[in-house]
């Protein structure tokens, strides 16, 4: 039987970036959630000396859902030969970590075939990535240190957020490079008072973004793009291009698909959901 997963985006309702630190990683705290745009992933065991294979169907080379197979075969002192197919539905370079979240489905796939590992998947997911711990679990969190720890949060209700992704590249290092020549803290993006009582420890702002609008000048042009068809603040997600809308329900928000759609944004709308990865055909 084939393994079958969803391994959700997620998004940073706030990201308060401290500088560079000497190890070369900025500390940085974090309201983050799952939202319902997900990758697929299809795991099944392989003929003998295949190893850990992974196929993308847009062909994009995804190395951490190798890693995060192998860090849990690894733990288990185990080896098998298996198979991994990823639909890919979250945008890449959105600021989504797509590819974090697909290691923590990786992850979850290794320890349903081999057994669950003596260390807890949150911990050896540091060693894959950031990210990766978040995604192990997912849900809604405030993140902290260099994004690796996690404290969980209560399952958030399921109000609307629009993700409009434009049709450009934001090079992460690029960004970090930026915010380093003028590392100063963003300003808030306003957001009703609904979403500031549901998320009370929320700064509601991006202090990657000034730098991604530098780095990118673009950007800024498709942030002004979308909220001008939305009329709403739009908040960029992790280190760009992704930014978000939000609404008391979804259906609040359909009105401007047609709008954005038209402007050249890939766009969904969507609700936070409850968990980083959902086993859906166990073996």
């Amino acid at each position: 039987m084939t393994l079958r997963l969803r391994a959700y985006a997620k998004v940073n309702f706030s990201l308060d970036v401290g500088r560079l630190q000497p190890d070369g990683y900025h500390p940085y705290t974090s309201i983050a959630a799952s939202i319902g745009v997900f990758d697929e992933l299809f795991v099944d065991f392989a003929p003998p000396g295949t190893g850990i294979c992974v196929t993308i169907d847009t062909g994009i080379v995804d190395s951490l859902a190798t890693r995060g197979f192998q860090v849990v075969a690894d733990a288990l002192e185990s080896s098998t030969d298996v198979q991994i197919r990823i639909g890919k539905h979250i945008p890449v370079g959105g600021g989504l970590a797509g590819g974090s979240v697909n290691a923590a489905g990786a992850m979850i796939a290794a320890s349903r075939l081999l057994g669950p590992p003596p260390v807890p998947l949150v911990e050896l997911g540091v060693k894959v990535g950031t990210d990766v711990p978040f995604c192990v679990t997912g849900g809604h969190a405030r993140l902290f240190g260099r994004g690796e720890l996690v404290e969980q949060r209560p399952p958030l209700p399921p109000f609307g957020v629009l993700l409009a992704v434009p049709p450009l590249a934001v090079s992460t290092p690029a960004v970090y490079a930026a915010f380093d020549e003028d590392p100063v803290p963003a300003s808030p993006v306003p957001v009703p008072m609904w979403l500031t009582d549901l998320l009370p420890e929320c700064s509601f702002r991006n202090d990657l973004a000034p730098a991604a609008y530098r780095a990118v000048p673009a950007l800024w042009d498709w942030k002004e793009t979308l909220e001008r068809v939305v009329g709403r603040p739009a908040l960029m997600t992790g280190s760009g291009a992704g930014h978000l809308c939000f609404a008391e329900s979804p259906q609040d928000l359909s009105p401007y698909l047609p709008g954005l759609r038209a402007a050249g944004f890939a766009v969904w709308i969507t609700t936070p959901v409850p968990v980083g990865v959902e086993v859906l055909v166990a073996v």
